[in-house]
């Protein structure tokens, strides 16, 4: 047993896009001075992409601003440093591996 709170997650079958917004919480967690990250740092990511299907049909519908409004409380929500006894001690991280014809491009769509 260890004295800090320690997660690792294996996901199979993610779509790169999520794979990226993954890491992407995971790096504003960790700009934000904390070693872990949590459904409101991905919710937070997830409306604030320009290129996301939620975006693209907000747009459609005209529903861009209250798609701005969520994404706004979302990011409200986002907590600031936290440290304490119980605080993970690796720092915040998304690692991945993709194999097959597309590994290239899909490596490269996560990094974008």
């Amino acid at each position: 047993m260890t004295d800090t709170n320690e997660t690792h997650t294996t996901l199979t079958g993610a779509a790169p896009a999520l794979i990226r917004a993954l890491r992407q919480a995971a790096e504003a967690a960790e700009h934000n001075g904390r070693a872990w990250f949590g459904v409101e740092d991905v919710l937070a990511v997830l409306l604030d992409e320009s290129k996301s299907a939620l975006r693209h049909y907000a747009a459609q519908q005209g529903l861009v601003d209250k798609v701005d409004a969520v994404s706004d409380l979302a990011q409200s929500i986002v907590p600031g440093s936290a440290s304490g006894a119980s605080t993970p001690a690796a720092p915040v991280g998304v690692e991945f591996t993709i194999t097959g014809p597309d590994a290239a491009e899909l490596e490269a769509s996560i990094r974008a």
